[in-house]
């Protein structure tokens, strides 16, 4: 697997990571609320003023305290003396602090315990947010008496970064503070995608933390990272009891999930007695939020020792009865998580045969996934899990999705910033393609390794939910430095809403780090347009304009019929009248205001390139022209299409017409180029040849069949567009196809397992290729999800040898 260049990078790579600055994050912290002392340069932030998280309620007697100050008179003494003790609170703040230190007050003397050493009894725990969007731990506060000042990290490159900071388990805190020098800003971090609701964890000294080794390793902290989720750990050592005055309490909150994790506590005979009635009373408060019933964790002596065995056995026994009473009674949205192998089988996930330690919490925070993350995600998961990302064996992770809100990932256009040896990456982003959500976002890396977290150029997406769609925008610099994102807005009206809109222009005059809405771009209508003017043209661009070795940038662009014209032969989405046009930038690389940019809309014929559907011959079907500037002089332009095969066509003139369009042939009277409807792109590579990548295969693979009349085992293309192969292309002066191709080669494979917010098993739709140094890069989209690179090595291609 080629993922050394991410698995193995130093810490101080992990740290030059871009991350989104103050004005992307929260509310920049005023200085007037530091404390400073005349003989200290360090200025401290009361963590109060950073959002703590994992706070249930705010009516508290003291801030850190769990449970509301009225339960001191409805708890147990010794629920609410554990209530006092910060487990699970955290908070998250940016910072370009080259040093970060911190300062906290503890409640108890008692640092440690025999079993937990104090770094998790009574530490912090500090974490970085990565460029992949993964918490990487960073430095621990290790408490040497009740109060402590330390500098938890220093040595910290230039960037501002997105902290975690994780309170004591096992311990309380009357104040915490993080200290920064007095030049340096601190933010509260960006809310969660849709503010999403915490996890609530209920149980025992296990999900208390007991005994994690630093706060951030007990299981709901390690949920809370993967799952991208806020928690509140509601872990009392000793005293998970499932008592009904807990329910009531709990049922005042709003929580994502409840997770209910108390067997260690109770005995078979308590399980059965409580857990339904807890149960009620939560269900009668929250009819339709998820409860998880977990079972305890084996203790791993029970191989052994029967005593322990019939402890499991019983209490095991005793609530699966109860959860199938309860889902025989018809309560709804009912979970039930097995305990068997939660910290693992070899005996060696605790310290003391019932406490894990990091190892049996990580372990069990990974069979916790398995319920929680199709509750929280659905069943095609919106979060990356940790190998998932991995199966198409990627040289580089730039983005890996968060959220439901970031699900779809696609369009994925990488190019050289104009002013820094920058790349970015443009591509267009939603929750799930088709939801009504997209939007252009953009992402920067050094080095082609680590990539910033995105920011939105425009478009729809949380916290812009009045704003209308942006779809598939593409990006052209000027010999300026002004670099123009061009896309297809959304408007009021449309025919068809992923692919309706008018022409609009943003740009940035600074690298790509602000943008300015220009003017849209006017578009010229013909008679596949809808005849109401006020309806928008149906178009698509897919990949980044080229030189068309003339002065001027060219990008082929997908025209859609509208439904008012021609109507669909089919239900099936592939089978729609279109055709390839052509808009080409005469004037662009003077950098003029949108307003002023003057476009040749190509052909001039003002037609477009057609092929007829192999079924549906009265309609054309011809979409998503990938150009080439041949050596000649000639354009050369692929197109996809619903024949089975790609198509191509030749330009003398710059564009204005186009030769007779042909099915695609290795060489002349060779083979025809198979390929289903999927995009099909060719790219200029450094030594003069070409690169095409299609998937091989004419439209029907195994119990798939894109030509079918009605598609009864789903959309057939998710499954044709993989795996991906790619072919050499040279160019060949006199003959009849300019471009002549090698045998295929398979370079990228999902093994057909669908994933995402979609269910695709598709790969590269739709990629990007850079060249830079003599080194070309495949920038690609993993089913829609994830967003990778593979490096285009000669290894790869030496052996791909073209015919003569």
């Amino acid at each position: 697997m080629r993922i050394s260049s991410i698995a193995s990078v130093c810490l101080y790579f992990l740290l030059v990571l871009f991350v989104p600055g103050f004005a992307a994050a929260g509310e920049k912290l005023d200085k007037s609320l530091a404390v400073t002392a005349p003989d200290d340069s360090v200025f401290w932030y009361d963590v109060r003023h950073l959002n703590v998280e994992g706070r249930g309620w705010t009516d508290t007697k003291e801030f850190y305290d769990r449970l509301p100050a009225r339960a001191e008179s409805i708890v147990r003494e010794p629920v609410w003396n554990l209530s006092r003790h910060s487990a699970g609170m955290c908070v998250r703040f940016v910072t370009d602090a080259p040093v970060i230190y911190a300062r906290w007050s503890l409640r108890s003397e008692n640092l440690d315990m025999p079993h937990m050493p104090a770094t998790g009894v009574s530490g912090l725990d500090l974490y970085v947010k990565t460029g992949d969007g993964t918490w990487r731990w960073l430095a621990n506060g290790r408490p040497v008496e009740t109060t402590n000042r330390i500098q938890l990290i220093s040595g910290i490159p230039p960037g501002e970064r997105e902290y975690l900071l994780y309170l004591p388990l096992y311990n309380g805190v009357t104040s915490v503070e993080i200290g920064v020098e007095k030049n340096i800003d601190i933010a509260k971090a960006d809310d969660y995608p849709d503010r999403r609701k915490p996890i609530l964890f209920y149980g025992t000294s296990i999900t208390h933390g007991a005994c994690a080794s630093r706060p951030g390793m007990c299981y709901s902290a390690l949920l809370g990272r993967w799952l991208n989720y806020p928690v509140i750990n509601l872990g009392f050592s000793g005293n998970g009891r499932m008592e009904s005055e807990m329910a009531e309490l709990f049922a005042e909150l709003d929580p994502s999930v409840y997770v209910l994790d108390c067997l260690p506590n109770i005995t078979g005979d308590q399980v059965m007695e409580r857990t339904e009635p807890f149960v009620r009373i939560l269900r009668k408060a929250h009819p339709d939020t998820p409860i998880v019933l977990v079972e305890d964790r084996t203790y791993p002596n029970s191989f052994l020792i029967p005593g322990p065995r019939i402890r499991n056995v019983e209490s095991r026994a005793a609530l699966r009865k109860a959860y199938d009473r309860m889902t025989a009674a018809g309560v709804k949205n009912l979970y039930y998580l097995p305990g068997d192998k939660q910290i693992g089988e070899d005996g060696e996930g605790t310290v003391d045969n019932s406490h894990p330690n990091d190892l049996g919490f990580v372990r069990q925070s990974e069979t916790f996934m398995t319920v929680l993350e199709p509750i929280l995600y659905g069943t095609n998961k919106s979060t990356h899990s940790a190998k998932e990302w991995q199966r198409s064996n990627p040289d580089v992770a730039v983005y890996l999705p968060r959220g439901i809100n970031d699900g779809d990932n696609e369009h994925f256009l990488v190019f050289d910033a104009p002013k820094s040896k920058e790349l970015l990456g443009m591509w267009t982003q939603s929750s799930v393609e088709g939801r009504g959500d997209n939007r252009i976002v953009l992402s920067r890396s050094m080095d082609g390794e680590m990539w910033s977290d995105p920011t939105v150029i425009t478009g729809r997406g949380p916290g812009r939910i009045k704003e209308l769609q942006a779809s598939w925008g593409f990006p052209i610099v000027a010999d300026t430095g002004r670099i123009y994102c061009f896309y297809t807005k959304e408007i009021e009206k449309n025919d068809l809403r992923q692919s309706s809109g008018t022409m609009g222009c943003m740009y940035s005059d600074d690298n790509g780090h602000t943008w300015i809405e220009g003017a849209d771009i006017t578009m010229p209508r013909n008679r596949y347009d809808n005849p109401d003017p006020s309806y928008p043209k149906n178009w698509i661009v897919f990949q980044k304009p080229i030189d068309d070795g003339r002065g001027h940038y060219i990008a082929g662009y997908t025209h859609v019929t509208s439904p008012s014209v021609r109507e669909k032969p089919s239900p099936n989405w592939t089978d729609i009248d279109s055709r390839c046009a052509f808009m080409r930038f005469d004037n662009i690389k003077g950098g003029p205001d949108p307003s002023d940019l003057k476009i040749s809309w190509l052909p001039t014929d003002n037609e477009g390139i057609e092929v007829p559907h192999k079924i549906y011959p009265d309609i054309s079907v011809c979409q998503e022209p990938a150009l080439v500037l041949l050596p000649d002089g000639k354009l050369f332009v692929v197109m996809r299409t619903m024949t089975g095969y790609i198509w191509y066509s030749v330009s003398e003139d710059g564009g204005a017409t186009w030769q007779k369009p042909e099915v695609l042939l290795y060489r002349d009277n060779g083979e025809k180029v198979p390929n289903p409807m999927a995009p099909c792109p060719i790219y200029s590579l450094p030594d003069g040849k070409f690169l095409l990548l299609f998937y091989n295969n004419d439209g029907k693979r195994g119990n798939y069949d894109q030509f079918k009349k009605i598609w009864d085992n789903g959309n057939q293309l998710n499954y044709l567009r993989n795996p991906a192969f790619i072919a050499v292309g040279e160019f060949r002066p006199n003959a009849h196809q300019p471009v002549w191709f090698s045998k295929p080669k398979q370079i990228l494979d999902t093994q057909g397992v669908t994933f995402g917010p979609k269910g695709t098993a598709s790969i590269a739709t739709y990629p990007s290729v850079t060249n830079r140094n003599g080194k070309s890069m495949l920038w690609y989209p993993d089913r829609k999800h994830y967003l990778l690179g593979l490096h285009l090595r000669d290894d790869l291609l030496g052996d791909m040898t073209v015919p003569k």
